[in-house]
């Protein structure tokens, strides 16, 4: 969309060049406002009286012109929309004006005819820099509805976006040697760099790593929150959340050289933070943290706190109790309850997952009924519940699931030493 501003003392004739085009059928009235008639005498008449400070140059005329291919995209009404938008964001929303839609063109045109007085207090409107406010309004109503891009350096922003504002939401980077880390591992070939007091984007080939394109100033970002301001507000915030992980992870270690897995995980909620175990088929393989929608291996919270150096801590319950913990866990998420029913010798468990339905099967019946009752009940709440109440749901069943395993585990350690002292 490219906007053509030009002024004048004349609105007779900037009127009259548009209704012969209406004449001719090369063009229509789309919209007028607080103008009784839309003759050029009238308009001419209109404007002249609201001119009492006998400003020279009156007239703001406007043509915008949008690119051949968005023809099919814009019908009157939706270039009506976006014209009056342009207005608003000018300044001249309250004002008398007129839009016209020109045809006699492969583009795709209208133009707006308006008074630089304004109607109320008869005083010039402001109009520094209008030029270059008018492409930055014209920029943006390009992206928000769709439109092809006129400036390269926007189309390029556009294209860019996406994958920036990915590779900060998953990668949570600290600086810029991470960002674009992240930003090769999603195949993007967007990539940042310091230039002397800012940021500039620019992107490469993947193949042969080299840049592919000019540098974008982060400034042109702003809007978004990735220029280089919104970037080192976003790295320090990343950096404290992992640091606050860490530090948390440290601590609770720290209080025993041994610890059971389930109450690690249980001191760690109380902090805010998730844990999160990952299960081979005979032992436990990794833990993750998780914390403010973001997923941490202990490496990279700290090279100190990688898995193979923090398992030799923990105590791990029964692998299994460990996946019946889990799946149960799943289920209250899932949005679906277990099943029971009594098929004449024993209840029967039917959840989404085959595994936990064997997991409950293989428990004592009054103890595979009670769990399941309880995390029914679980799943029932979290179904209701907003984002804020999920997650406290899903911390009261944690605690009240951990509770029962530590107490199996204990139990098992119990049976395991009276059968060694006979």
């Amino acid at each position: 969309m490219i906007a053509k501003i030009s002024s004048g003392k004349n609105f007779y004739g900037a009127a009259n060049y548009n209704q012969l085009k209406v004449d001719k059928g090369e063009a229509t009235i789309l919209y007028s406002q607080s103008l009784r008639k839309t003759t050029p005498k009238q308009i001419q008449e209109t404007f002249r009286i609201s001119n009492r400070a006998k400003i020279k140059s009156p007239v703001f005329h406007v043509s915008l012109s949008y690119a051949a291919l968005d023809k099919g995209k814009l019908d009157n009404e939706k270039m009506l929309k976006i014209t009056q938008e342009y207005v608003e964001k000018m300044g001249y929303g309250k004002q008398p004006y007129i839009v016209y839609r020109h045809n006699d063109t492969a583009h795709p045109h209208v133009h707006i005819l308006t008074s630089r007085i304004d109607i109320s207090t008869q005083s010039k409107l402001p109009h520094s820099f209008e030029q270059r406010k008018s492409k930055k309004i014209t920029d943006q109503l390009e992206v928000k509805y769709d439109l092809t891009i006129s400036d390269k350096r926007v189309l390029t922003k556009r294209e860019m976006v996406g994958d920036l504002q990915t590779a900060m939401q998953n990668g949570k980077p600290e600086n810029l040697k991470f960002l674009n880390k992240e930003l090769a591992n999603m195949g993007s070939p967007t990539r940042a760099r310091s230039t002397g007091k800012g940021i500039v984007y620019y992107k490469v080939d993947n193949e042969a790593g080299k840049r592919k394109t000019k540098s974008v100033k982060s400034s042109l970002f702003k809007d978004v929150g990735l220029d280089k301001k919104g970037l080192e507000k976003d790295f320090g915030k990343n950096r404290k959340d992992r640091l606050y992980v860490k530090g948390s992870v440290e601590k609770v270690l720290a209080k025993s050289p041994k610890i059971n897995a389930l109450t690690f995980a249980s001191k760690l909620r109380e902090k805010g933070i998730d844990t999160e175990f990952k299960y081979g088929k005979d032992s436990v393989i990794g833990v993750k943290y998780n914390y403010q929608d973001h997923s941490y291996k202990g490496s990279s919270l700290d090279r100190s706190l990688s898995f193979n150096k923090t398992k030799e801590q923990l105590v791990f319950p029964d692998i299994e109790q460990l996946k019946l913990r889990k799946n149960l866990l799943d289920n209250v998420q899932s949005g679906k309850p277990i099943d029971m029913t009594y098929d004449g010798k024993r209840v029967v468990f039917t959840a989404q997952n085959p595994a936990l339905n064997r997991q409950l099967k293989a428990l004592p019946q009054k103890e595979a009924i009670d769990l399941t009752h309880k995390f029914n009940g679980y799943q029932s709440q979290y179904e209701k519940a907003d984002i804020g109440g999920q997650k406290l749901i899903k911390g009261m069943a944690e605690d009240n699931l951990d509770e029962y395993l530590q107490r199996r585990y204990k139990y098992r350690q119990k049976e395991n030493e009276r059968r060694i002292r006979r």
